[in-house]
């Protein structure tokens, strides 16, 4: 959580913050999304730190993400973690002492409330599972797949206690969101009083 300003120094949260920041811009400069995820992780060996990162770009990017997601999404350990990301993310803490008034941050092109605006702030990783079995392709959504089956036997099968902060019950659980028969179509009613079909 070092990107989200959590580290012991203050020059690496600001530097992974705007590091966040370029990345949004150039995506939405339509620079190709794989190439921009490849800059974020660096090579083999980087810092963990900036695997936050591109989880924010693949949910904030979606659905030019989608391709790129895949290894991602096949991790169950990533996605465990990633329920943690979210629930503190959304953590608002009381300013007892009236103290936010007094922070001035620096005038620039992202800020770091421009940055908690964004969908990954409120979105789960998991959440994109179950797209792939609504809308595919259907060969992003046989790799998933895949990553998810070797996973789970890789794993094994999860406590009688186990919650989904254990990758082994989100191993199952993602499994069965990728699986389009869980998926099926029913009628939903708009607002203007037409129907349409949707996945439930």
């Amino acid at each position: 959580r070092w990107s989200r300003g959590e580290s012991n120094y203050y020059a690496v949260g600001s530097g992974l913050m705007a590091l966040e920041a370029w990345t949004h811009q150039r995506i939405e400069a339509a620079d190709d999304f794989e190439t921009v995820l490849k800059d974020v992780l660096g090579p083999p060996g980087s810092s963990a730190a900036f695997v936050l990162i591109a989880v924010d770009l693949i949910i904030s990017h979606w659905p030019k993400s989608r391709a790129a997601a895949v290894p991602f999404l096949g991790c169950p350990e990533l996605l465990s973690t990633d329920r943690t990301r979210l629930g503190q993310d959304q953590i608002e803490y009381p300013d007892l002492f009236g103290l936010k008034a007094l922070e001035r941050e620096p005038v620039g092109a992202a800020t770091r409330d421009s940055l908690k605006q964004r969908p990954s702030r409120r979105v789960a990783l998991e959440k994109l599972v179950g797209t792939y079995a609504c809308s595919g392709p259907k060969e992003l959504r046989a790799k998933l797949e895949a990553l998810l089956k070797a996973a789970s036997q890789r794993l094994g099968a999860p406590a009688p206690i186990s919650t989904f902060i254990d990758p082994r019950l989100m191993a199952r659980h993602a499994l069965n969101l990728v699986d389009p028969k869980n998926w099926p179509e029913c009628e939903a009613r708009r607002e203007d009083g037409t129907t349409v079909m949707v996945h439930q």
